[in-house]
């Protein structure tokens, strides 16, 4: 969200928009943060979990946080373990299959 040059929210939601309209799940993890962060958008939970489900229905593991996140704001403890272990699970399988994938939580990025 504008990391490296001047933060424009609009411009950032209206591309992030035209590459969820792509199905990219990147996309919607993007629009789900500023929607669940209040950024450059009225914070609002509801929309950041449409996004973020989107994103997990591409089985896109990082989703599975931000959905867990939610749960637990939103005091459903046990929706929100199962979806941190989803996330957890995804992420541990998409390794195992896709070695050049990103490294579970988004550490550890593979050298280019």
């Amino acid at each position: 969200l504008g990391v490296g040059c001047k933060q424009d929210y609009q411009q950032a939601y209206y591309h992030f928009i035209k590459a969820s309209e792509a199905g990219l799940p990147e996309a919607y993890i993007f629009l789900g943060r500023m929607y669940f962060l209040g950024a450059g958008r009225e914070k609002n939970l509801k929309e950041a979990r449409k996004y973020f489900e989107l994103a997990a229905a591409c089985d896109y593991f990082f989703a599975y946080g931000y959905l867990a996140r939610i749960e637990f704001i939103e005091k459903h403890y046990f929706h929100g373990a199962v979806a941190y272990f989803k996330g957890v699970w995804l992420g541990v399988r998409q390794q195992k299959t896709d070695p050049d994938s990103p490294k579970l939580f988004g550490l550890n990025w593979p050298a280019s």
